[in-house]
């Protein structure tokens, strides 16, 4: 660590204050560390009055507590919470940009978040314009592009949309699939083009996969799964999106992945397209919440000696999603019109679209920014409104439930464990 920096805070580093210690958040990274209030005094004294780090550590006499604030300031560099250089540019070579190539699919899941397969090929684009789009993706040179839809198989013209890809872009080429269509031929296709692809199964056998995915899906899924498998890709992820029918079978999921010697995934339910049908019912057989048993688990697992959850949104940062018409959204999971920040095809010059963030002049962008913990009405007040939620999604679906009280008061209980004083820490 330069130690002739003026010592400043990372943009989204905040504080969160309890009577003895304060929890400072990174909303970039979503890491976090404990300081006593007297260590955050210090720090934001410093900052105000525009010190470096050196003039910092001159000024504590005591040899002890100086290494003790070198140490802190070491750690908290690493966390991310200082200020090294001053821009406002997005860094462009560490965003992944989502594509859905299609919204056609040869399946009609029930927690599907874009009806993907409703409207068929209705509003996807044509081959030479979809190969334009990825060429102005491939130009910002992103970590990685991945391929969805829809099932991107669907597509007749896949391969060719492919290999012209790998012609302008080396990166990391990842998919998502189904895995149904993936016979041999079109799994060493696979292995030679990608980097890494993820499958879709969503339970443990035919039965719990029929639920969501569809009668005879599993075993072409697995089928799937051993062709690309023998054709030699080394990186392949088994996704199951948790609901109130499977949450039961997630340790029998992972032990399904590790017979199939790949990467278990789960994800959350999402309350758009066909899957709101089901978060509905879902949220209408909602447990009651065990208020009584809530401290002894938080002691019993020594909870306290891990960092709460702290909201770092990577949608619109680190991440894009681009549907199969080219709109451009924050991520894979806010893909309705109101969170729409323009359209690709209607884009010159992508990355200077990314990288000078113009994107945040669109009212899809301003909507998306609506649902932050600091904007919405209920939250923007409360002193832990960056725990309660890792994305803003999470909060959309909080503040269209209707129970925002009961939420509150569970998530108030739980997080003030946090902040009591346990033995050995």
């Amino acid at each position: 660590m330069n130690e002739s920096l003026q010592i400043q805070l990372n943009k989204g580093v905040k504080f969160l204050t309890g009577e003895k210690k304060s929890l400072m958040c990174n909303t970039n990274n979503a890491e976090g560390l404990f300081v006593s209030n007297e260590c955050r005094d210090i720090i934001e004294t410093a900052v105000r009055e525009k010190i470096c780090f050196q003039e910092l550590f001159k000024s504590i006499e005591d040899d002890e507590s100086r290494d003790y604030m070198r140490r802190l300031a070491e750690e908290l560099d690493k966390l991310g919470m200082w200020k090294h250089e001053d821009t406002d540019k997005l860094d462009c070579s560490v965003m992944s940009i989502s594509y859905d190539i299609t919204n056609d699919c040869n399946l009609r899941c029930r927690h599907c978040c874009v009806s993907a397969g409703a409207n068929g090929k209705e509003f996807d684009l044509s081959t030479e314009d979809i190969i334009n789009n990825l060429y102005k993706i491939a130009l910002i040179q992103p970590f990685s592009i991945i391929i969805s839809g829809g099932e991107p198989l669907v597509r007749s013209d896949f391969f060719e949309i492919i290999q012209c890809v790998r012609k302008f872009y080396d990166g990391s080429l990842m998919l998502m699939t189904n895995a149904t269509l993936i016979d041999k031929k079109t799994a060493a296709f696979i292995e030679k083009n990608f980097y890494s692809v993820d499958v879709s199964i969503d339970g443990i056998d035919e039965e719990s996969c029929s639920y969501l995915r569809g009668k005879g899906t599993f075993q072409k899924c697995l089928t799937g799964i051993e062709n690309l498998k023998d054709a030699g890709v080394k990186k392949i992820t088994a996704s199951m999106v948790v609901t109130s029918q499977n949450k039961h079978l997630k340790k029998d999921f992972h032990l399904l992945c590790d017979k199939l010697e790949i990467r278990p995934v789960f994800r959350c339910l999402d309350n758009s397209g066909r899957a709101r049908e089901i978060y509905e019912e879902a949220e209408r057989k909602e447990a009651c919440f065990d208020y009584t048993k809530m401290e002894e688990y938080f002691e019993k697992n020594k909870i306290y000696r891990t960092k709460p959850q702290i909201f770092a949104c990577q949608g619109a940062k680190r991440e894009f999603q681009i549907d199969s018409g080219g709109s451009i959204f924050p991520c894979g999971v806010l893909m309705d019109d109101m969170f729409s920040m323009g359209n690709l095809c209607e884009i010159e010059d992508f990355k200077d679209y990314l990288e000078n963030c113009k994107f945040k002049n669109t009212k899809g962008y301003k909507n998306f920014r609506g649902f932050f913990p600091d904007q919405v009405e209920i939250c923007r007040d409360c002193n832990k409104n960056l725990l309660c939620f890792s994305c803003v999604n999470e909060v959309r679906r909080f503040v269209e439930s209707g129970r925002n009280q009961k939420l509150c008061k569970e998530n108030q209980c739980y997080f003030d464990l946090y902040w009591k004083e346990y033995e050995g820490v």
